[in-house]
C-alpha cells in the first residue's frame, strides 16, 4: 500500500486519541517516518502492523479499527489530493458506486504500483442498493464497511450494511433513506 494510507491512519489516530498514543502505535508497529511518504509504495505487512498496533493499544478489536479507518478514509481522501476525483466520481451513492473502478484506474495512473480493489453495483433502487467488492487483499471487508458507512455520511444517508462473504469476493447488501432534515 502507499504512504498515504499511513498517513491517513496516523492522522486518524492523532485526532481521535492524541499524539502520545500514536507514538506507542509506532513502537508497536516498528515503523518509522520512512514509512509515511505519501507518493512510495510499501509493504502491506507494514500496513497492517500499523492497524494491529492501533487495535492494540487502543483496545479495539482490528476489525473496530479497519471499520473506523474506512469512514475515516473517505473524509481523508476528500480532502487530500484526489478530492477532485472524488467530486466527479458521481452526486449520489450508486453513480459514486458505478464510478468508482473509473476513479481507480484515474488514481492508478498517478500511483502505478497500487493494488486496488474492483467495484460492480450489482443493483439498486431508492431503498438501497447491492455491491459486489473484489480485492488480491483478503481481510479488508470491514475496511469496506467503514467506506461505505462514510459514504452514506458523505451523501447524507443513514443505513444499515450486512456482508455476505461469495468465495473470492464479497456482496454489500445497504438500505438507507435521506437523513431527517436534509
Amino acid at each position: 500500500m502507499y504512504g498515504m494510507i499511513h498517513r491517513a491512519a496516523r492522522q486518524m489516530v492523532t485526532e481521535k486519541f492524541g499524539a502520545p498514543l500514536w507514538a506507542r502505535v509506532e513502537t508497536e508497529a516498528a515503523t518509522s517516518e520512512d514509512h509515511f511518504i505519501s507518493g512510495a509504495p510499501y509493504s502491506d505487512d507494514i500496513t497492517f502492523a500499523v492497524i494491529r498496533a492501533v487495535a492494540t493499544v487502543t483496545g479495539l478489536t482490528t476489525d473496530e479499527v479497519l471499520r473506523a479507518f474506512g469512514q475515516y478514509w473517505i473524509h481523508f481522501a476528500g480532502e487530500s489530493a484526489f478530492a477532485s476525483v472524488m467530486n466527479m466520481a458521481g452526486d449520489d451513492l450508486p453513480g459514486f458506486i458505478r464510478q468508482l473502478d473509473r476513479m481507480h484506474r484515474s488514481i492508478q495512473a498517478a500511483l502505478p504500483d497500487a493494488v486496488l480493489p474492483e467495484f460492480e453495483l450489482v443493483a439498486h433502487d431508492e431503498r438501497g442498493l447491492v455491491v459486489r467488492y473484489r480485492s488480491e487483499r483478503s481481510g479488508l471487508e470491514e475496511f469496506v464497511v467503514g467506506l461505505l458507512e462514510g459514504l452514506l455520511y458523505r451523501f447524507d444517508l443513514t443505513g444499515s450494511i450486512r456482508t455476505i462473504p461469495e468465495g473470492d469476493s464479497a456482496r454489500f447488501e445497504i438500505t438507507y433513506s435521506q437523513t431527517q432534515g436534509s
